[in-house]
């Protein structure tokens, strides 16, 4: 990954900001490369930016690597509530961003889950590729429960606000932005009586279903399954966003070592409840 970066950025990630000095006197260019590759964190997003990332007409960035979660995760937030909130700040650090790529003679592809409400906006905005990973919902869901999603929080609101406040029970401010809840109060009652892991089932239905909202009238727009990749599917996904792929030894290595994987060593146990409330969200 530094042999990607350090084109133009600092080769240590930990300090590198990639939108240093992206202001409003960065000029305007026409519309540029760009594939971006969203979905429900802990579906592969990680492990698609190494992936894809190894072709040479590739500068793939994960989110961790742009390190601007609470940017993205605010926008994703205000998509969310409706908020009359301008993404052109957003739209322009990737204009920047794929620009810089683009010098290099490269395309850029940004793997970014906090990306799912905005994919109309990249489709305008960008010579835009998008792709949608997809995972066995039952592991994501148990992976977002390991990462704490939704335990012991209960939104602290009050009745006549568009939008809720910040929730400072949340570490981090991108979890609060992020970590979704319903956006209307008869919905909202219901969801709160769910488990953990029906909050979690609901996120993840919910998120699927503005996705496809959004890309039934997308062009060049790729589904793809994580749990189902190998060579032969790699090599179509390559060959949708145009790019060299890499040889079979090279795909099995990434493969093998799974990039993104937590280091779980236990998957929680579902008891009844938590089983019919996933069975009954998924399947709505």
């Amino acid at each position: 990954m530094k042999r990607r970066i350090k084109i133009f950025f600092s080769s240590d990630k930990l300090q590198a900001y990639p939108f240093k000095g992206c202001d409003s006197s960065f000029p305007e260019f026409e519309k540029v490369p760009l594939i971006t590759l969203t979905g429900v964190g802990r579906s592969g997003t990680h492990f698609y930016a190494e992936l894809l990332g190894r072709s040479p007409s590739v500068s793939a960035f994960h989110l961790d690597e742009i390190g601007n979660s609470v940017g993205d995760s605010f926008h994703q937030y205000t998509r969310w509530y409706n908020l009359p909130v301008d993404p052109e700040g957003m739209l322009h650090s990737r204009r920047f961003l794929a620009h810089k790529v683009n010098e290099a003679n490269k395309i850029l592809l940004e793997s970014n889950p906090y990306l799912t409400l905005h994919l109309e906006d990249f489709a305008s905005e960008f010579d835009s590729k998008i792709v949608i990973v997809y995972r066995d919902p039952k592991k994501v869901i148990e992976s977002h429960y390991n990462k704490g999603w939704y335990q012991d929080f209960t939104p602290v609101l009050k009745k006549g606000y568009s939008a809720p406040g910040f929730q400072y029970t949340h570490e981090k401010a991108h979890y609060s932005f992020g970590r979704l809840f319903p956006n209307n109060e008869l919905e909202l009652s219901q969801w709160i009586k769910l488990s953990v892991v029906g909050k979690i089932a609901w996120y993840w239905k919910t998120i699927y279903s503005k996705i496809i909202e959004q890309v039934k009238n997308l062009e060049h727009v790729c589904l793809i399954r994580t749990d189902a990749i190998d060579y032969h599917n790699y090599k179509l996904l390559s060959d949708f966003l145009e790019i060299d792929p890499v040889d079979v030894g090279a795909f099995d290595k990434i493969l093998t070592s799974k990039p993104g994987k937590g280091t779980y060593t236990s998957r929680p146990k579902w008891d009844k409840l938590e089983t019919d409330e996933f069975r009954i969200s998924i399947s709505d």
